[in-house]
């Protein structure tokens, strides 16, 4: 199965050229909007007290469309067993694995967070399919609606029941990390990455540890683990330490 959604596999994401390297909205730009709110509260002199909850696009990428010119040459050749012949399929919607999806999809995420700050004043942040978003505990409800009003306008279909679709609380899990606002009410947000994550790379750690060696393939995702764990709490500072 992993063939099939591998582009790197078939070389055709080696064929295409990106021009732009997409901009995500990572922690920092979440954590950048609370210190926002934080101030603009202090400046107006109201409560800076805040809750949080994540909305999550279902099978974001299945619900955009390829075009009849996109859809005429999106094309999946797989093997099958049963028959021991080759079977094709054709695409209907944005390939997962294709280089070109990636950044497609960014640019409509992106658009959708626009309309949202700039039409319904929300304040969020967009990484891929996750949308954090903010809001006084009074106004809560509110925000609620028009996110959702604006994903049903649109005509995306988000999750709203299950895992995915937790109400605002003074605390919740986005992008591998733990938005913690509960001590909001004195301007103090709190960021660390979940117990699952720590426990994760704690293991792998002591098993290699265990073991007396790594190999290249294991070094490489655990750097990228810990890379990625390291970057969700002191974003770029480090790698400024590093440069100096």
């Amino acid at each position: 199965m992993r063939l099939i959604d591998d582009f790197s596999e078939s070389s055709v994401n080696q064929s295409v050229t990106v021009s732009e390297t997409p901009v995500l909205h990572t922690i920092d730009v979440a954590c950048a909007l609370i210190s926002k709110l934080f101030t603009t509260a202090a400046h107006l002199g109201a409560h800076t007290e805040l809750v949080v909850r994540t909305f999550d696009l279902s099978s974001a990428y299945r619900q955009i469309a390829l075009n009849e010119e996109g859809r005429s040459v999106a094309y999946i050749r797989v093997f099958n067993p049963e028959t021991g012949r080759w079977s094709l399929f054709q695409i209907l919607v944005l390939p997962f694995g294709a280089i070109r999806s990636v950044h497609v999809f960014l640019r409509v995420a992106r658009a959708i967070w626009w309309l949202g700050v700039v039409g319904c004043t929300i304040p969020w942040s967009s990484f891929f399919d996750d949308y954090i978003v903010f809001s006084v505990p009074a106004l809560a409800k509110s925000t609620e609606l028009s996110v959702a009003a604006l994903f049903n306008l649109l005509g995306w279909i988000f999750a709203q029941e299950g895992r995915k679709c937790v109400p605002f609380n003074s605390t919740c899990e986005a992008l591998g990390v733990v938005l913690d606002l509960s001590e909001s009410s004195s301007a103090l947000a709190k960021v660390y990455n979940t117990q699952s994550r720590v426990a994760e790379i704690k293991a792998e750690i002591e098993r290699i540890l265990d073991k007396g060696w790594i190999s290249q393939v294991e070094a490489q995702k655990l750097r990228g683990r810990m890379q990625f764990a390291d970057a969700q709490i002191f974003g770029r500072t480090e790698r400024g330490v590093l440069v100096r």
